[in-house]
């Protein structure tokens, strides 16, 4: 195989690589989500499990914090 081809076939390869090592370290990393509101009060989320969770519906919210971490 000429020298050429050989330098040809080497990048892609090179690069494949590279982009599975990518894949594997991204994958480590903790996937962090930080909520705030300016006048919004605990009592008004649900996954707080407050008096208001049966008029202040929050299913998006209820569900990311039963799926990870609260604080």
């Amino acid at each position: 195989m000429p020298f050429g081809m050989k330098r040809l076939l080497s990048i892609p390869l090179c690069l494949l690589a590279l982009l599975a090592l990518g894949q594997a370290q991204a994958a480590k990393r903790p996937n962090i989500l930080f909520m705030m509101s300016d006048d919004h009060a605990s009592e008004g989320i649900g996954a707080y499990g407050s008096w208001l969770k049966d008029y202040v519906h929050t299913p998006a919210i209820d569900r990311l914090a039963a799926e990870g971490m609260r604080f």
